[in-house]
């Protein structure tokens, strides 16, 4: 089995156990978006409690749906967080 299949059994399950936003709550929905598609707001992405960012994300663990307004704006804070110097340092083959 691929990543991608793999990806989409795990949205499925977790569409299936609760369809909505861990952070806001919304309903989200997932199909296949057309080639050049926009995902809407309230479209399911999957949420790494622990992100490549914090550098505690195991192979193995929590991940949950949020909605794809919810997941970019968290994705933006946490870059944002970690300040310019970092940024460029793992832009030059830093680890993540």
């Amino acid at each position: 089995m691929n990543s991608n299949e793999i990806k989409k059994r795990r949205r499925a399950r977790l569409m299936k156990e609760d369809p909505h936003c861990c952070y806001c709550g919304c309903e989200v929905v997932y199909y296949v978006l057309k080639e050049g598609e926009q995902a809407p707001d309230n479209f399911a992405t999957i949420e790494h409690v622990n992100t490549r960012i914090d550098g505690l994300r195991p192979k193995q663990g929590t991940r949950l749906l949020a909605c794809y307004k919810c997941n970019h704006e968290k994705g933006n804070a946490d870059h944002q967080a970690l300040g310019i110097e970092e940024l460029r340092r793992r832009s030059q083959g830093g680890t993540y």
